[in-house]
């Protein structure tokens, strides 16, 4: 009887182990998916303020175009559609950066 329970509770006890095992796993595929994600995220931030410069110096050279007449209305405007477009891309990875941020700090606390 006395030897019953005792390998009842060693399978408990090696039961809790492989959890915490598995967790720690877990936590740790977690954490990397976390900084990859976040990595991408502030390529991807620098990209779009290169991708908005490039883009405002060719609404800026095609509105000088369009002023003498050289250029269509259409252009300009397609341009201010393009920058629009990466300004909301920019806010929504922002907002996706904090968000990685704050699951990463809480991994890193665990």
């Amino acid at each position: 009887k006395l030897s019953t329970k005792s390998a009842i509770a060693k399978d408990k006890a090696d039961s809790a182990s492989s959890d915490a095992e598995t967790l720690k796993r877990e936590i740790s595929v977690l954490a990397t998916q976390a900084f990859f994600r976040l990595y991408y995220n502030q390529k991807a931030l620098e990209l779009n303020g290169k991708l908005q410069e490039i883009i405002k110096g060719t609404v800026a050279s095609t509105k000088s175009r369009y002023e003498t007449g050289e250029e269509d209305h259409h252009d300009l405007l397609l341009g201010n559609i393009e920058l629009s477009t990466l300004e909301v891309e920019r806010l929504n990875l922002l907002r996706e950066q904090k968000t990685l941020q704050a699951v990463f700090n809480e991994l890193r606390s665990k």
